[in-house]
């Protein structure tokens, strides 16, 4: 299971991958989360962050996909 450490380093990845740029596409597994797809996609992505074992990705508007890892 990643720690603090790992989690820092794949936000640090993602980050470089897709902040500042528009999520062309959303995908969530589970059903409840499916109508935030259309939400989110087409949206900015302001920031990559970490809050423990915790990724956040950050959208405009108070968006955020939380994972924790």
């Amino acid at each position: 299971m990643p720690e603090g450490p790992e989690i820092h380093l794949a936000a640090d990845q993602i980050r470089k991958a897709i902040a500042g740029k528009l999520a062309r596409d959303i995908f969530f597994k589970f059903d409840h989360l499916k109508p935030f797809e259309k939400t989110l996609k087409g949206k900015k992505v302001r920031a990559v962050e970490t809050r423990g074992k915790a990724l956040l990705i950050r959208f405009p508007g108070g968006w955020n996909i939380y994972s924790h890892n």
